[in-house]
């Protein structure tokens, strides 16, 4: 039986100037990292969590312990075995609270899944994966469909659908949806009749449906005469005609439409998956 390191760096901590952190073990025989954790408890104030891992491998050595699924316990042992130790790195130290350095620990767990240290994919000990991986986690082009808006295509027909472009009312500290009601230059000849027609309105950031509406009525503005708005309700998560509009990108439709940048609108209707422009005057193609 091998002897064990017993601890790193003497076994001393400076706690106060660790906080919390996280560290790397490394295998000196090639420098390679194999294990990522965090550090700190509940009080921040830094702790000896790594040499934990060491008394982890005394004891298991010594209760000649089945390995197969401790792999990080493995790796510590079979260096030792070799008279050599493990080594240490602090990547990150004085993180603000227990939520950044659960972060710091999934952001370099799945940046080591992606094969950073070279051809081999994977190679840490971690029998988890980053914490909040799902909605917070790396994105490779295997995944990109995740953060990347899809082409508004919608598998059901939707007539006098209003798009608005909403950039400049957001940036001065409007919500979407009080951004998205007004004020609109529209003729009203242009108007569908509440109760006969049902209109949607679409308020687009970038290019990207932020906010969808129900229109339930339209009024003279107040605030600046010969404009509209309307009455609005917010339908972004409704299942048929929301999610079929929310969060998709509508770049290739008001494209084509000039001066979209400078708070145009437009008008169109989805025929199988398809906008046709009812209002506003597109640009050749």
């Amino acid at each position: 039986m091998s002897n064990l390191q017993t601890a790193f760096w003497g076994g001393k901590f400076h706690e106060d100037k660790l906080g919390y952190y996280v560290y790397a073990l490394v295998d000196p025989r090639d420098d390679r990292i194999f294990y990522i954790g965090k550090a700190g408890g509940k009080d921040g104030l830094g702790n000896s969590r790594p040499n934990d891992h060491l008394k982890e491998a005394q004891t298991a050595q010594k209760l000649n312990k089945d390995l197969s699924k401790h792999p990080k316990l493995a790796k510590i042992i079979e260096i030792n075995g070799l008279g050599k130790d493990v080594e240490l790195i602090i990547i990150r130290r004085n993180l603000k609270d227990e939520e950044s350095v659960h972060d710091v620990e999934a952001a370099f767990i799945d940046l080591f899944d992606l094969g950073i240290q070279g051809p081999h994919k994977g190679g840490l000990a971690n029998k988890d994966s980053g914490r909040g991986q799902s909605s917070r986690g790396i994105v490779t082009k295997e995944n990109l469909f995740e953060v990347i808006p899809v082409e508004v295509s919608p598998k059901i027909d939707i007539p006098h659908v209003w798009i608005f472009n909403i950039d400049k009312a957001t940036k001065s500290g409007k919500s979407y949806q009080d951004a998205v009601s007004g004020h609109w230059v529209i003729d009203k000849r242009h108007l569908c009749q509440i109760g006969l027609r049902d209109e949607y309105g679409v308020g687009l950031v970038n290019g990207i449906a932020k906010v969808v509406v129900k229109i339930n009525a339209w009024f003279e503005s107040q605030l600046v005469p010969g404009r509209k708005i309307f009455d609005v309700q917010v339908i972004n998560d409704e299942p048929k005609f929301g999610n079929e509009l929310y969060q998709k990108d509508f770049s290739k439709i008001v494209s084509r439409l000039p001066n979209w940048g400078w708070g145009n609108k437009i008008k169109v209707e989805f025929v199988g998956g398809n906008p046709r422009i009812l209002i506003g005057k597109p640009k050749e193609v």
